[in-house]
C-alpha cells in the first residue's frame, strides 16, 4: 500500500527536527522508518480517543504521534507531540 505524507505532516516533521536538533539523533530516520512501515502494516495503529468509528489511527514514535488514516492509500495527516490533544488540532 502506498504511503502519502501531507504538507502539514511534512511541516510538522521539519518543526520537530528544528526543535530537537541533534539532541535526539536521528529522529528523522526513526520517523521516516515508522512512516514507511505503514505501507506494510497500515492497520496496526490505534484509534485515538475521540476518533472511534473514523479511519484515523496513530502510532507512537518515541514521544511523537504519527496520525494517519487508511483508505486506498495510507495518508499521514500530522506528526505531533504525543501529549497533545488531537481533537484540538486540525488534521487536514
Amino acid at each position: 500500500m502506498r504511503v502519502r505524507v501531507s504538507r502539514r505532516a511534512r511541516s510538522d516533521i521539519r518543526g520537530i527536527l528544528a526543535f530537537v536538533g541533534m539532541e535526539e539523533q536521528p529522529p528523522a530516520d526513526r520517523l521516516d522508518a515508522a512512516i514507511a512501515s505503514l505501507g506494510q502494516m497500515p492497520n496496526r495503529g490505534l484509534r485515538p480517543a475521540g476518533f472511534e468509528g473514523t479511519p484515523v489511527r496513530a502510532i507512537r514514535v518515541r514521544r511523537w504521534l504519527v496520525v494517519y488514516h487508511v483508505d486506498r492509500d495510507v495518508r499521514v495527516l500530522r506528526v505531533v507531540l504525543g501529549s497533545q490533544d488531537l481533537r484540538q488540532l486540525p488534521l487536514r
